[in-house]
């Protein structure tokens, strides 16, 4: 079995919603890169990315996957993908 931890991006923070709700943010974390490398350094080599901002329709965090993918590890995305440009960009990557 093979598992993928989960990181949630918002406002180019690591976050966890409660409920789902943008608006009750319980857990914010600065420093998304950092963040996929303790990830790395705990043994991922996978990392599930979820762009909240995408997904509530607001411009997505591209960079910040980016970013991501510069640690080290690969990443599967979630959060906004509505069309065949975004997963396009998001290959790109």
């Amino acid at each position: 079995m093979r598992v993928y931890p989960a990181i949630d991006l918002r406002h180019g923070q690591v976050v966890q919603l409660v409920g789902g709700d943008p608006a009750k943010v319980a857990v914010r974390l600065d420093g998304v890169r950092s963040q996929a490398e303790r990830w790395k350094q705990a043994g991922a080599a996978w990392l599930h990315v979820v762009d909240l901002d995408a997904a509530f329709g607001e411009p997505p965090q591209t960079h910040l996957v980016s970013e991501i993918m510069q640690a080290g590890l690969s990443v599967q995305v979630g959060g906004g993908v509505r069309s065949t440009e975004r997963i396009e960009q998001l290959l790109a990557l």
